[in-house]
């Protein structure tokens, strides 16, 4: 496996979270079932119990810490995953709106602070 090229480290989840800090919503419904396993200021990784298309606009919403702050974003590439909670997932990754940078920075370090089971190393 290469080394992959990213803009920005990134914090893998040692335990991909759930709607215990946050959640994830397209055209403003809410995923059940979706889970978060990686942030970066540029992005996230998820899992959704749909298919997502590239291009496709999301919005995350971390709910923890006494916030609640949302970015928006879009889906630059995705892959089936086995499946979870009795259904078929998609991996896909996330790119966040570049437009609103104080809040990917705010919402990275609300994640990385926030989320439970955060694996300490950054890549």
């Amino acid at each position: 496996m290469g080394i992959e090229d990213r803009r920005n480290p990134r914090i893998f989840l040692a335990s991909p979270c759930d709607a215990d800090w946050g959640r994830i919503e397209i055209n403003g419904c809410e995923i059940p079932c979706a889970s978060v396993h990686d942030v970066s200021v540029s992005g996230a990784g998820i899992a959704v119990p749909l298919d997502l298309e590239p291009g496709s606009s999301i919005t995350m919403r971390l709910t923890a810490a006494k916030v609640d702050i949302a970015i928006r974003g879009s889906v630059v590439w995705k892959r089936s995953d086995p499946i979870r909670h009795g259904f078929p997932t998609v991996r896909a990754g996330i790119a966040f709106d570049a437009a609103d940078e104080e809040t990917c920075y705010l919402f990275y370090g609300l994640v990385r602070s926030s989320a439970p089971s955060l694996d300490a190393i950054a890549v």
